[in-house]
């Protein structure tokens, strides 16, 4: 996390930053449980194909992550409320076409908005987060934010219970408009990043060339690929040394990220089209659904505060591999529920919802924790080239699943993803760094 000055005032200042961000996960959660609960079902009703839905959903992650790194940088040198504003209107301008329009081309046009909104807003919201965080505490902020962003979703779960079958899903979408515009004024009036000129003044030191050391320049760039800190400049960190060179140079951090990429690839191939595929193969409707987040959100909510502080207790990577544990119940009672779908479906998915809930309670903080402190200097732009790498790993999943289901079996992505989660477990234990 950055060292910035510890004053009193400044202190307040992340506090009220903190309770604010709260304040817009809250809603925030409400209006995206609107969109997840309706979102591939609407799809499906437009394109009657997994496949399609499968498609659209890789399009959408495409656009999210192309954009990280970009608005990482930015969010560096100009700040980070400038960044979360401008996300949040993209993805306002995406729900537009999404809410007036059945149209094939509309609804890809806003499904790309929507999602490219995500990839400028993410890298500083995360990381606006870890810089208001009290010292050894992150995990507890990433739950307490988490824990207001699925208390909202347990909202939008259930007005969409209790208005059932009466409402379309583009009255959602337009629901959600006014939920972003709300957040955004939040963010605009409220939210403070003044120390981002401290970071700005940092980065403009990096601007100095390398010649004001009595190092050469290669030396120079051998010390700082090697992860050393210069003792003559102990803030420089030079903008001619790629921060994609960086942070792939550090064993540790390159571990790291290889875990998260294969995270998101083998986890995603399953849960890209999750909602899709049992609206396709279950016939479920928007209120089955919504009752399946509810729980996921309930059992969310309830643990995401005390497993910030569990995971602050015993460390990202055991928090890590005890998660992935849980993630082979939640998939294995998965295939269970195709088994004996005539019988007991929907007991068997509610269970393995509340074990999702409590997989992601853990694996949320651990994450953030690690994918926001990969530089000293410039935490957005190296968490927005993370979140490139792992979006080259998502962008085939949606795809990918739709045609396991399509063509091989609709438990077919389960069982990629228990044999993929294995695979990241023997990693975990043997290659991913100690706390």
């Amino acid at each position: 996390m950055q060292n910035f000055p510890d004053n009193q005032e400044l202190q307040l200042v992340k506090k009220r930053n903190l309770v604010i961000l709260f304040l817009m996960n809250l809603i925030q959660g409400f209006g995206f449980s609107l969109f997840s609960v309706v979102y591939q079902p609407f799809l499906f009703q437009i394109t009657g194909s997994t496949t399609m839905i499968g498609l659209i959903v890789t399009i959408g992650g495409i656009m999210q992550f192309l954009p990280q790194h970009l608005a990482g940088k930015f969010s560096d040198r100009h700040g980070r409320k400038i960044m979360i504003g401008i996300g949040l209107l993209v993805i306002a301008v995406g729900l537009i076409p999404l809410s007036f329009s059945t149209s094939l081309i509309f609804v890809v046009i806003g499904s790309v908005f929507f999602y490219l909104g995500f990839g400028i807003l993410d890298p500083s919201l995360q990381n606006f987060v870890n810089e208001n965080s009290a010292q050894k505490r992150g995990g507890f902020s990433y739950g307490l934010m988490f824990f207001s962003y699925f208390g909202g979703n347990i909202g939008g779960n259930l007005l969409i219970t209790s208005l059932g079958e009466d409402y379309t899903a583009q009255f959602y979408f337009q629901i959600l408009i006014y939920i972003i515009l709300v957040e955004w004024l939040l963010q605009f009036i409220f939210l403070n990043d003044q120390w981002h000129r401290i970071i700005k003044g940092k980065i403009d030191q990096m601007d100095k060339t390398l010649s004001v050391y009595s190092l050469s320049g290669q030396e120079l760039k051998m010390e700082i690929l090697n992860g050393k800190q210069l003792a003559k400049q102990p803030d420089f960190h030079p903008t001619q040394i790629s921060i994609v060179k960086i942070i792939f140079n550090n064993k540790k951090v390159r571990n790291s990220i290889i875990f998260f990429t294969m995270d998101t690839f083998f986890w995603g191939t399953s849960l890209a089209i999750y909602n899709g595929g049992l609206v396709a193969n279950y016939n479920l409707s928007k209120e089955d659904l919504a009752v399946l987040l509810l729980i996921f959100n309930i059992s969310n909510l309830v643990l995401q505060i005390p497993a910030g502080h569990f995971v602050d207790k015993i460390g990202k990577r055991k928090a890590l591999i005890l998660s992935e544990s849980i993630g082979l119940i939640f998939f294995f009672l998965n295939i269970v529920s195709w088994l004996f779908q005539d019988q007991i479906l929907m007991p068997l998915l509610i269970i393995a919802q509340i074990m999702f809930g409590f997989l992601v309670a853990l694996f949320i903080p651990a994450m953030f924790m690690v994918t926001t402190n990969l530089d000293e200097h410039r935490t957005a732009e190296a968490y927005g080239v993370v979140s490139v790498v792992k979006g080259l790993a998502f962008m085939p999943t949606g795809l990918l699943g739709g045609l396991l289901i399509d063509h091989v079996h609709y438990i077919a992505p389960f069982i990629f993803t228990i044999v993929g989660i294995f695979i990241e477990l023997w990693f975990l234990v043997k290659f991913y760094p100690q706390d």
